[in-house]
């Protein structure tokens, strides 16, 4: 019967050790999912501005859209998973 419980308790062990690297890997994703929206939108204000600089009126105009876009996913999903991960921390944010 000994054998029984410690494999129980091995397997209730390894159990518990995946779901902790699950929760530390979803909050690591998190930041990731943020930090890739606010890249984007950097990337879209640069190719804005170079669409600025070539007098490119409609593709500067584009290009602010997808900044406008970008940049409110990025508020949008630090919002919501600040209310599930209070230590979010994202730079800009």
């Amino acid at each position: 019967m000994a054998k029984v419980n410690r494999v129980h308790w091995i397997r209730a062990r390894a159990r518990q050790n995946r779901w902790q690297e699950e929760v530390t890997l979803t909050h690591y994703e998190m930041q990731w999912t943020v930090r890739y929206f606010q890249n984007q939108a950097c990337k879209w204000k640069q190719w804005g501005v170079q669409a600025e600089q070539g007098r490119m009126d409609g593709a500067a105009a584009y290009a602010a859209r997808k900044v406008a876009m970008w940049t409110d996913m990025a508020g949008r999903a630090y919002r919501e998973f600040k209310l599930i991960n209070q230590t979010l921390t994202v730079p800009d944010m």
